[in-house]
């Protein structure tokens, strides 16, 4: 393999060194997360919560009422600047069905305050769930991801 030289060959050797210590202590950082990560993660559907999926953790997912759709605003960043408009009658208020999850999800206080009890009583009430959404939505999902985007990454730069 040929590594460019000079003082842009001497950054990216600093960098796949890096990388390569990344890739290398995934592992070990994995298992340190776990430890002091929380036992269950209540959202309104972040894209973080997946963390809980690949963990076997318990999330429970907030959808708000759709009581008050005149209400909802949809924000859009574009050319510099950020607009609003109250979204139209039977407009998508969310990107994905935000019952495609994998874990609990809840609509109401008394249904937030039932997945925390279920979740608590059994901790692997979402696993099954997590694993199947897992397969539908993540390419590869192997634990490898790290180690195939440094090749990636050395086979760009250097070829």
């Amino acid at each position: 393999m040929m590594v460019p030289i000079g003082q842009a060959g001497q950054r990216f050797r600093c960098l796949f060194s890096k990388l390569e210590m990344f890739t290398r202590s995934a592992s070990a950082i994995r298992l340190r997360v776990r430890k002091w990560i929380a036992s269950i993660m209540i959202s309104n559907l972040s894209s973080f919560i997946t963390i809980f999926y690949f963990m076997g953790k318990p999330s429970i997912h907030l959808l708000p009422s759709t009581d008050h759709l005149d209400a909802l605003r949809y924000a859009q960043y574009m050319n510099g600047k950020l607009s609003f408009r109250k979204l139209q009658t039977g407009e998508p208020i969310w990107m994905n069905d935000p019952n495609d999850n994998g874990g609990l999800t809840a609509h109401s206080v008394a249904e937030i305050k039932y997945c925390l009890n279920r979740a608590m009583a059994d901790p692997t009430c979402c696993l099954d769930r997590s694993r199947r959404w897992i397969k539908r939505h993540v390419h590869r999902p192997d634990g490898q991801t790290a180690h195939r985007f440094y090749d990636m990454l050395l086979e760009f730069v250097c070829a």
